[in-house]
């Protein structure tokens, strides 16, 4: 019998080719505006902590992108100000003292849990992505252990997308990489393969990395009536790739992914940024850059004959 996990894989093979066309220019903005984010399981590209800056030959368009984060963390969501507050809209309910200072109570106990996470630094960082490849995605939970509100930007090149029929983001396959030890810890609870387990233990692969896919999906079987994670409105799993096998299953009753698109055009899922527009006058300036130089290295040591 075909597990739900293998169908699940087949859906993600679709999406990398709903995706592809988008690749050749996220290539491009990589090396050229933002050559820090690295393509996950792709031994072509190099590996964490290396450079990969060479193609910049100028600080320009790299200082105009940390303006644009600057311009929207100051003017829209700076920690110094109530940029989002929850209110009634009743005003009957409005008008009543109580009621008044419950949402207020309500309105500083999320800003203390947003100041007490790393909401701040994460979504500075995510305007520069959204800037530069024009779709960015952080991913919103509870931290049970913590006991705080945990935001978490996704790698752009982790994450695929499918929109609804009005042309809002409903489906994100995530797959991203992590060690044996942290797939034990993480789903010490959960159905794990045995080798996983076992590769934990020994101390030579313990910090090995494996792909694992997480799905979050409309969920067919949605059941406001009932407080079973299945029924919830957004379904989940959690698949081990490389042994093709579910590892969690559960639900969410709000999308826990959430994607910015800069500018979208109709019918795609993902957004193009102000680095899409920019990315052939980049190149150009580079290109002048490097001619500059050349031509003054030639100007203080000429060619002998």
């Amino acid at each position: 019998m075909r597990s739900e996990a293998r169908d699940l894989l087949d859906e993600f093979e679709a999406l990398k080719n709903i995706r592809k066309p988008f690749e050749t220019v996220w290539d491009d903005i990589d090396t050229n505006l933002l050559p820090n984010i690295m393509k996950l399981a792709d031994t072509s590209t190099p590996g964490k902590g290396e450079r990969r800056d060479e193609a910049i030959m100028d600080g320009g368009p790299r200082y105009a992108l940390s303006t644009w984060q600057a311009g929207f963390m100051g003017r829209i969501m700076s920690s110094g100000f109530d940029w989002m507050t929850v209110a009634t809209s009743d005003e009957d309910m409005a008008d009543d003292r109580d009621t008044r200072l419950w949402f207020s109570k309500l309105n500083q106990a999320i800003s203390m849990l947003r100041n007490r996470s790393k909401f701040y630094p994460q979504v500075y960082c995510l305007f520069g992505v959204a800037g530069g490849l024009g779709t960015a995605t952080m991913y919103n939970h509870y931290d049970l252990a913590r006991k705080r509100m945990g935001y978490l930007l996704c790698n752009p090149w982790e994450i695929y997308l499918a929109d609804d029929e009005n042309g809002d983001n409903d489906t994100v396959f995530r797959l991203t990489l992590m060690s044996y030890k942290n797939m034990v810890t993480a789903f010490k609870d959960d159905t794990l393969d045995p080798e996983v387990v076992k590769l934990a233990d020994v101390a030579q692969s313990r910090h090995t990395e494996t792909p694992v896919l997480h799905v979050v999906k409309p969920n067919p079987n949605y059941d406001p009536r009932k407080r079973d994670k299945r029924a919830k409105r957004y379904a989940s799993w959690y698949i081990d790739v490389e042994h093709e096998s579910e590892i969690r299953r559960g639900g969410y009753a709000v999308m826990p992914y959430s994607t910015w698109a800069v500018d979208k055009e109709v019918g795609e899922a993902y957004g193009r940024g102000p680095g899409w527009r920019a990315l052939a006058d980049i190149k150009g300036l580079y290109a002048y850059a490097k001619t500059n130089i050349t031509g003054s290295q030639y100007q203080v040591n000429p060619a002998m004959d």
